[in-house]
């Protein structure tokens, strides 16, 4: 396992960046990673930590304060949209379907924190997310009016500018949308997607370092 002083010079030199950016936030992506691990950094005072998998995070929040606030960042099925807001997920950042979406609008409480709309603009087939111009309709019917943000996971291997235009497009989605979230950039793009407008950047292994298999 890696050092305590290791994680904590990790941290600390993103954080030092991430307050130059006075909207944003960085979330500890804290999935498969050891509990004394995520526990240097909640003795550190941080508070917003992403998991992928419900089970996962279900058995793992009893071990940590009420006062965390986890961040559902996984593919989001439909039948565990209800699960998850009624088990106090701060946060969803992957309601990445029609199905998905109209679970949550249908729900009469939601998260206390934004969730988001994922989007797939290159449209893999192997992640979740509507495409650009689905967006755009759901956001004309009025299916957005309790989405705060939108959240994307770019194609991986992208060259620098490629990936710079691809995070630049989804900052002006989401002005189109009139939403006021943006969660990406993760631990090899964090700063990139700063610069382009991320309020939520999701950063794990840059952080934590390996994780367990």
């Amino acid at each position: 396992m890696d050092s305590k002083e290791l994680i904590l010079d990790r941290y600390e030199k993103i954080q030092k960046v991430v307050e130059n950016y006075p909207s944003a936030i960085c979330i500890a992506v804290s999935k498969r990673q050891e509990q004394e691990k995520i526990q240097v950094l909640v003795e550190a005072g941080h508070k917003d930590f992403g998991e992928n998998y419900l089970q996962e995070w279900e058995s793992k929040k009893e071990s940590f304060p009420e006062s965390i606030r986890w961040h559902f960042i996984g593919q989001t099925q439909s039948k565990k949209v209800k699960p998850m807001v009624e088990s106090g997920i701060y946060s969803i950042h992957s309601l990445g379907s029609e199905s998905s979406l109209s679970k949550w609008n249908a729900l009469p409480k939601k998260t206390d924190g934004p969730s988001f709309l994922q989007v797939n603009l290159e449209g893999e087939v192997q992640k979740g997310g509507v495409d650009y111009e689905l967006a755009k309709k759901l956001k004309a019917e009025g299916k957005l009016d309790s989405i705060k943000g939108l959240m994307t996971i770019p194609p991986f291997g992208l060259e620098k500018e490629v990936l710079r235009a691809h995070f630049r497009k989804m900052r002006q989605l989401c002005d189109e949308l009139e939403l006021s979230e943006l969660s990406m950039g993760m631990s090899s793009d964090w700063q990139m997607a700063l610069e382009e407008g991320a309020t939520c950047v999701r950063v794990g292994t840059g952080i934590f370092g390996s994780r367990l298999s």
